[in-house]
């Protein structure tokens, strides 16, 4: 990956970088590509396997981020904290420059001194895929994670105030209301400051998409159901008077949490859709 050149982002005028800005100059970058985790629905594994930049690499194209006067940064990886080695050495780096950042992970790859850690050197944000509040729906998915382990370390995320974003997949198979039920009440007692829900999508490459063809795994709900789910799920969490009071006073006004709040779940669904979209044509 190192030898692909540095992205030039003079060449793009500032307004492409205010989607997700909090009143500072916000850009992307990304250190690795692919998982080693092998999530059945997942689509990393469409391509091929786990790869990182070098420490040297990426300390260059941070550092060339400060000099441009970017302030905030998006790691767009799919999995930021899968090398905890490689995570400290690139902390470092983000305690010297004073960048402040946010990232995409797992809740069994970031203990509680990880997370101090990650927390030190200017992380505000992480973006954990949850998936689901259903233990059997997890296993189905083979996502390795407990909901004991994903309470856990929002519970230590919340302390340490780090701001956390949870992905709810709603449809896979052998999905059902009672375990949506789940995944909703789930979803409830976590209070992620954002969350996104998505209809499960078959994307080619992924093991569940193989499985599917085969005859192996079998769709549960329709799409019109999972469509219903997922609405009355964002309905159900973003309206409640506690979530709203509790952001509209963090964010300084009712408008500024509803602009916000808009701008997540547009940036999200248009990040886990690309894939199957460019995919799919």
């Amino acid at each position: 990956m190192d030898e692909l050149p540095l992205p030039d982002r003079g060449m793009l005028g500032k307004g492409y970088y205010d989607i997700l800005s909090r009143g500072k100059r916000f850009s992307l970058i990304i250190t690795s590509r692919g998982c080693p985790f092998r999530c059945r629905f997942c689509s990393a594994s469409a391509y091929g396997r786990y790869r990182e930049r070098s420490i040297g690499n990426v300390k260059e194209e941070l550092e060339s981020l400060k000099n441009g006067g970017f302030d905030d940064i998006l790691f767009f990886d799919d999995m930021f904290t899968a090398n905890k080695e490689r995570l400290k050495a690139i902390c470092s780096t983000l305690r010297s420059l004073g960048i402040s950042w946010r990232c995409m992970s797992r809740v069994d790859t970031v203990d509680r001194e990880t997370l101090e850690m990650m927390k030190a050197s200017g992380c505000y944000q992480i973006l954990f895929g949850v998936e689901s509040g259903s233990s059997s729906m997890l296993k189905r998915m083979r996502k390795g994670i407990t909901k004991d382990s994903v309470r856990r370390t929002f519970r230590d995320c919340e302390k340490l105030g780090i701001e956390t974003v949870a992905f709810f997949i709603i449809g896979y198979p052998g999905e059902n209301r009672v375990t949506v039920e789940e995944t909703i009440s789930f979803c409830d007692e976590l209070m992620p400051d954002f969350v996104t829900f998505q209809r499960f999508v078959s994307v080619p490459g992924s093991e569940a998409y193989e499985s599917i063809k085969k005859g192996d795994l079998r769709m549960t709900m329709s799409n019109r159901e999972a469509d219903e789910a997922v609405s009355e799920a964002y309905r159900r969490y973003y309206i409640r008077p506690r979530y709203v009071l509790a952001r509209a006073r963090r964010m300084g006004g009712f408008w500024d949490y509803i602009r916000f709040i808009t701008q997540n779940i547009r940036f999200w669904v248009y990040r886990r859709g690309t894939l199957w979209e460019s995919l799919r044509r």
